[in-house]
């Protein structure tokens, strides 16, 4: 029997990713804890980088199946919706019970729920949900047209021609016309998320096949164009150009901009390239230590629950007076915020697949289960 903690046997997985999408994912949490101007911008890569990974254990799981796109979609959207509901409901639920007992006002308003529930930012956190369910209606149709075009190279340069098209052309045609605003709405969280996102999951899709050649032109091509627009900024800021990043950072990611996706890709790179570095070398060292190799796909594998459960511990953290102020030092906050979020997930999938193996409910409604809590 499989260790919950690995869930699966791993004989073709490429740890590699799952390294790569648990960084980004503890550089999200990191991110949360309100880290040093320094160390927060350092970290910007982390949701391109998740996002390439996906795309990467993308093509993995699908690569040699027949993927139909409504078969897709009708399993992979509910197992994106149906955890991120049940969760906004408790989390909503808990702090109007902890609101009531302490007698305050309710922490949230009525456009924050529905916002919420929506995926549109109402807390704030969900806004990367969003960006999963998009790539998860285009997912099926990269694959197809990759292995149409039959070639990582020729697949690359069709991405790149989507984006420029999308960077050049569609942004100053959608901003130009006068749309009503559920077309508003649409543009900016929605289609502005969609191609940046999509090609950067169709880069990941391509990581595994990618010669030398191929790999050394997106990276110098990355750092050329992230240098190039970076010296366009410092136009603007003289010589603060780093306090000018940082305060016009959330301008960069919300929508992604072309010197975010750029920042992305580079950072994502060379990472994969120390990853591959250390696998190569470490190999055996890492297979004989089962217990971390098994953590980084438990946490990879895992990401949605802990990320949720992140926003939980995190919200509690920050509501609690404390009488000494290391609690409020963003390194205590974010070993203390992953490690319960992550605690709370394995402890939470043992119970259910324990549920699911030794009752007559957890039986009769297996499925259900897994979709909402093992996912």
């Amino acid at each position: 029997m499989t260790s919950i903690v690995s869930e699966k046997p791993q004989k073709s997985r490429d740890i590699r990713f799952d390294i790569l999408k648990a960084i980004g994912l503890l550089l999200i949490i990191l991110a949360h804890t309100d880290p040093p101007q320094n160390i927060d911008l350092i970290r910007q890569f982390d949701v391109p980088m998740m996002v390439i990974a996906s795309g990467t254990l993308f093509y993995y799981s699908s690569r040699n199946k027949n993927v139909d796109l409504w078969d897709y979609l009708r399993k992979r959207i509910p197992r994106l919706l149906a955890p991120v509901w049940l969760f906004l409901t408790f989390f909503f639920a808990s702090a109007y019970i902890t609101d009531f007992l302490t007698k305050k006002p309710y922490h949230f308003s009525s456009q924050e729920l529905l916002f919420g529930f929506l995926l549109l930012d109402g807390i704030n956190y969900v806004w990367i949900i969003r960006v999963f369910l998009l790539i998860a209606i285009v997912a099926p149709f990269l694959l197809k047209l990759y292995r149409f075009l039959g070639n990582e190279t020729r697949f690359a340069a069709v991405i790149l021609a989507i984006y420029i098209f999308h960077q050049v052309i569609a942004i100053p045609l959608l901003y130009n016309w006068e749309i009503p605003y559920n077309w508003t709405m649409w543009r900016s969280k929605f289609y502005m998320y969609l191609i940046p996102y999509s090609c950067l999951f169709g880069l990941g899709m391509t990581l595994i096949e990618m010669n030398k050649k191929l790999m050394s032109l997106i990276l110098s091509g990355s750092a050329i164009g992230f240098l190039f627009y970076s010296a366009l900024d410092y136009s603007k800021a003289g010589s603060n150009l780093f306090n000018f990043w940082y305060s016009h950072k959330n301008e960069y990611k919300f929508p992604p901009s072309i010197i975010f996706i750029l920042y992305g890709i580079l950072m994502s790179m060379i990472l994969y390239l120390l990853v591959s570095w250390v696998w190569n070398n470490y190999r055996e060292w890492l297979e004989n230590h089962r217990g971390i190799k098994e953590t980084i796909i438990f946490i990879s594998s895992s990401s949605l629950w802990i990320y949720l459960w992140h926003i939980f511990f995190l919200e509690y953290w920050h509501r609690v007076e404390y009488k000494y102020p290391v609690m409020q030092n963003y390194l205590v906050i974010f070993i203390s915020i992953a490690f319960l979020a992550t605690a709370t997930t394995y402890l939470q999938k043992v119970l259910v697949s324990k549920i699911i193996k030794t009752n007559q409910f957890g039986q009769n409604n297996s499925e259900m289960l897994a979709i909402l809590f093992l996912k």
